[in-house]
């Protein structure tokens, strides 16, 4: 019988060493992988539990739950409890609801120490250490630390939600533009890095390219659009729109797959018509064509497109996040922070020669107020990739009221991949809307940039400094409400 020699005692060591190496090398990175999906899976187990407490709300009189007993008691991916501080003045048969509160006790503290009054409530997860550190004791007061994983919500921001008078039009009354409007000769305006490249029109097909196009080389670019047409009516005069009482908007966009990641992204865009001119537009890479100059190393046009110009309000959708102006941190790395963002202007002085001493995409509006307490960014799924023949329908809402002291109030409403949401002849303002993200804010306009909003042009604003980008919107329409030429 022949005879199958076995392992020698060296083989086997040497066997049992090449393994021990193999997991010491993969261990830490399959454990970080792990770290990393539990840590999206709290984020959104956490954004699913604000939601429905917004829910509740706006279904129990505008007043939030005492306790998360009636939402099933949620978990976080380690078998916790979500943590839970509401409000007292806005729980359930308490005095008040969030309509006619005007404070809240509750504070939360960022993680740079920057301090929120008047929050309506903060959940939170206590992470992998199980260790509760944002919400020690259920206080009023909350603090990021740690690993904890925290969603606020302020008072202010469920008015805006919940407290805005619902506004219903007839189907046929405002001023409608489409996406055939749209892009007809001459009736739009392309500032763009290159001829074709950062951002471009195709009449045929009536659709609006943002970004490099494909198998394109040169990765960098920046590029707007802006409508210049005339409407019947006259709200619309060469691209000057007069702004009345509310403009509406609907578009659907989608992005090729061009690269292994896309980078920065893009915004839709209302800009103030006595500052700017069918020739404004901004910078690349975090600037996404809003803010900075046109300006590159490369020459392009050397800086000759002027800047967006304050006043202006804009909605991106950013595929990345980008630090010190106010975007997403903590947990997700830059490009895990896809976000839904609400953008006005502030200064930027010291910067890079991106910026160019002008404004930045900060999420806040400078001088006045200079911290809007509204959170006015929403994080997007990390999970969406955002290419292929995926179609996400985003929809905009801008308001604008006259104060008696002559500044402005001004609402801002975008949901992001919202269904049934094209509809302009009415308001989703205060109404349950089916989307994936939505973010809103309130602002107040000083007179100075509240009477240059009167007027005023919109369209599209892409940058990116790295990865490449196409942005491909296939569809569009736009609305002036209570509008008179």
């Amino acid at each position: 019988m022949k005879r199958h020699p076995g392992f020698t005692l060296i083989e086997m060591a040497i066997v049992l060493a090449i393994i021990g190496l193999m997991a010491t090398l993969l261990l830490p990175g399959l454990l970080a992988t792990s770290q990393r999906d539990r840590m999206s899976e709290a984020r959104a187990t956490l954004s699913a539990v604000r939601d429905e407490i917004i829910g509740y709300a706006m279904a129990n009189k505008h007043q939030i739950p005492p306790d998360l007993d009636t939402l099933g008691k949620p978990v976080d991916p380690w078998k916790q409890p979500i943590a839970y501080a509401p409000a007292a003045n806005l729980v359930t048969d308490s005095e008040h609801d969030i309509c006619t509160a005007n404070s809240t006790a509750n504070t939360f503290t960022t993680s740079e120490e920057q301090q929120l009054e008047d929050i309506a409530f903060v959940i939170a997860s206590s992470g992998q250490d199980n260790r509760a550190e944002v919400l020690p004791g259920m206080t009023t007061n909350a603090t990021a630390k740690g690993d904890d994983l925290v969603h606020y919500v302020t008072l202010q921001h469920l008015k805006t939600l919940m407290c805005t008078p619902l506004r219903h039009v007839d189907d046929n009354a405002g001023t409608e533009i489409t996406m055939e409007d749209f892009t007809a000769p001459g009736d739009y305006s392309v500032v763009s890095s290159e001829p074709e490249i950062g951002a471009s029109v195709d009449e045929d097909a009536k659709t609006i390219t943002l970004g490099v196009p494909r198998r394109h080389p040169d990765l960098q670019s920046y590029g707007c659009i802006w409508y210049t047409g005339t409407t019947d009516d006259g709200v619309c005069v060469d691209g000057n729109c007069s702004f009345g009482g509310e403009f509406r908007a609907y578009f659907e966009f989608s992005v090729a797959n061009i690269s292994n990641t896309v980078d920065d992204g893009f915004t839709f865009s209302l800009i103030s018509a006595h500052s700017n001119s069918p020739d404004s537009c901004g910078g690349y890479g975090p600037a996404i064509g809003y803010a900075s100059t046109s300006f590159r190393n490369k020459g392009f046009d050397d800086g000759v497109a002027p800047f967006v110009l304050p006043p202006k309000i804009g909605v991106e959708i950013d595929f990345s996040s980008t630090k010190d102006n106010n975007d997403p941190t903590g947990e997700c790395n830059s490009y895990g922070c896809h976000h839904l963002g609400i953008l006005y202007w502030g200064s930027n002085e010291g910067k890079t020669d991106l910026v160019r001493g002008q404004d930045d995409c900060k999420h806040k509006l400078e001088p006045n107020p200079p911290d809007p307490d509204v959170p006015d960014y929403d994080l997007l799924n990390e999970k969406l990739e955002f290419r292929g023949t995926r179609i996400y329908p985003v929809r905009v809402e801008i308001t604008r009221a006259d104060r008696a002291d002559g500044d402005g109030d001004y609402t801002v409403h975008a949901w992001f991949d919202c269904t049934d949401c094209e509809d302009l002849g009415k308001s989703l303002t205060g109404t349950p809307v089916n989307a994936a993200r939505y973010a809103a804010d309130a602002v107040q306009f000083p007179r100075q940039w509240h009477d240059r909003f009167d007027s005023v042009m919109f369209g599209w604003t892409q940058g990116t400094g790295h990865p490449a980008q196409e942005v491909i919107v296939n569809d569009a329409r736009f609305r002036f409400v209570n509008t008179a030429p």
